[in-house]
């Protein structure tokens, strides 16, 4: 099953907390940086945002022509259980 936050996370990840964003900037991207960062640590956010997500699952098509809601307990292929 896919986690929302990793409980164990490895010695060189970062807390999306502690990232700092230049607030004189400019760009548009640190303004949306800034929102993340505040879904991220407010956990009334976070689990609102990922049950929103969460209904909106995406149909898929496999190769063999089957159609279906994507299975969220795996993710796309490739990617880390």
């Amino acid at each position: 099953m896919r986690h929302v936050i990793d409980p164990q996370r490895s010695f060189s990840a970062q807390n999306i907390s502690a990232i700092e964003l230049d607030p004189k900037s400019r760009d548009d991207i640190p303004q949306v940086l800034y929102g993340l960062q505040d879904i991220y640590t407010t956990p009334g956010l976070r689990e609102r945002a990922f049950t929103l997500l969460a209904e909106v699952i995406p149909a898929t098509s496999t190769r063999d022509g089957r159609e279906g809601p994507a299975d969220a307990s795996t993710g796309r292929p490739g990617m880390e259980p």
